[in-house]
């Protein structure tokens, strides 16, 4: 995964409250609470199951 991919998620991660909203911006300026979460990474046999190949940098992002 990129530096700058890594540097983004923890970001976001970061601005999650205790009850996992953040506070987002849309395009008029208003401001609103989105749920928003980060699913577990999938493991190794998950990916196998897959009927096809992914690529080694999808499988490290």
């Amino acid at each position: 995964m990129s530096v700058r991919i890594k540097m983004t998620l923890d970001a976001l991660n970061k601005r999650l409250d205790e009850k996992n909203m953040l506070v987002v911006q849309n395009e008029e300026g208003f401001l609103g609470k989105l749920q928003f979460r980060f699913n577990p990474p999938v493991t190794d046999e998950e990916i196998k199951k897959l009927p096809f190949n992914i690529p080694v940098t999808m499988k490290t992002f």
